[in-house]
């Protein structure tokens, strides 16, 4: 179970602790606890308490340190052929909240696939789609406009993702999986929230990607009402 930890740790950058307590634990927060002391004292994770709202609630979140990266990367969780990229450390600590429910809706739809007979092979967070898309169209920028805009589109098209008004939209996260039949497909999934505007959700949903809301409210139905789009409600 302390490997599952660091591995889940590894492939999401971070993870909510009751997120960890109730997919691996079974609920048992105190056996968790105890583990993550121990890999704690290990040095091969660390633990933050981050603030949720202004109201004094708070979320304690795991991520790897650098040795613990090492260790996963010779886990063998990780198959010899896995493409699969580990992380270690906090990069952005106002987007932590975000990113362990990044982690729920993965959960929900790994739990789909499970039960469809698939299983996951892989999952690819917004920083590797960034890195891959937004690097070689740095190097086209002094392109003329036609080429620049061919160029787009083939980058776009050679990581599976769609060029809307002028941009290359990325999702939050992406789940490649292997379906009963052997075949390798890939699902693109984007959290919407509060702070979403009409034109950002627009573009996400041409881009077809899943849409899950974390959390339900009268505003954000309304503007995925507007674009024609459903969202499943993420529960925490």
């Amino acid at each position: 179970r302390e490997e599952q930890v660091m591995w889940e740790a590894g492939r999401f950058r971070t993870v909510a602790e009751p997120d960890l307590a109730r997919t691996q634990y079974g609920g048992n927060h105190a056996a968790l606890q105890r583990d993550l002391d121990r890999l704690s004292k290990l040095g091969l994770i660390e633990r933050h308490t981050v603030s949720i709202d202004g109201r004094g609630r708070t979320l304690s979140v795991v991520s790897l340190t650098r040795k613990g990266k090492a260790f996963v990367k010779d886990s063998p969780l990780r198959d010899a052929d896995s493409r699969q990229e580990i992380f270690s450390g906090i990069v952005k600590p106002r987007e932590l909240v975000h990113d362990t429910a990044i982690y729920r809706m993965y959960l929900a739809e790994a739990d789909k696939i499970e039960a469809g007979g698939g299983r996951v092979k892989r999952v690819v967070l917004d920083y590797e789609l960034k890195k891959a898309a937004y690097s070689p169209m740095a190097k086209a920028i002094d392109l003329p406009p036609l080429e620049y805009a061919e160029r787009q589109q083939q980058i776009a098209a050679e990581n599976g993702l769609t060029v809307v008004d002028g941009h290359i939209v990325l999702p939050d996260l992406r789940v490649e999986y292997e379906t009963p039949e052997g075949e390798i497909r890939q699902l693109d999934l984007e959290l919407v929230t509060e702070n979403y505007r009409g034109a950002h959700v627009g573009a996400k949903g041409s881009a077809g990607f899943k849409m899950y809301a974390d959390g339900a409210s009268s505003r954000l139905a309304a503007v995925l009402d507007d674009h024609h789009l459903i969202a499943e409600i993420l529960r925490s």
